[in-house]
């Protein structure tokens, strides 16, 4: 399916609240959603190394994270628990190839804002992209349903 970005989206994209971190070991995932988020405007850093997303949450500061739960070594969940104990702001999405109840209840117990199952749907994903980082906006504390 073909994405196409709303007109004049870029304009109105100027705020920090629209950068957001991508980390997923899959290549592929990494460049889809990078491809597509950055069609719509936002300004979109893909990294396959969860180690280096600590190095990068450490210099920069992104409107979001949305990260793989299952990946070597430092996984989505021990991202996310990282997020959490460094007191970062940066609200966090996960993906995995399965979520079941769950997973998807430690995810959101543990500080994530909203889980999806990959295959992504992208659709689902802008929404969700586009309603926290609007809502977050007025609400920092907005949970999204899985």
């Amino acid at each position: 399916m073909e994405f196409v970005p709303p007109q004049n989206r870029k304009e109105s994209l100027v705020s920090p609240q629209r950068r957001i971190l991508i980390v997923d070991d899959e290549p592929v995932v990494c460049m889809t959603l990078r491809d597509i988020l950055t069609s719509f405007g936002y300004q979109v850093t893909a990294l396959q190394d969860a180690a280096q997303t600590k190095e990068m949450l450490a210099e920069q500061t992104f409107g979001l994270l949305i990260s793989d739960i299952s990946m070597p070594g430092f996984d989505g969940m021990a991202l996310l628990a990282h997020v959490e104990d460094s007191d970062l702001a940066t609200p966090v999405i996960l993906l995995s190839g399965f979520v079941d109840d769950h997973i998807k209840q430690m995810a959101l117990d543990h500080g994530a804002r909203a889980c999806s199952e990959k295959p992504v749907k992208y659709e689902e994903l802008l929404a969700r992209v586009e309603a926290h980082l609007v809502s977050s906006v007025t609400n920092p504390n907005t949970l999204l349903a899985c």
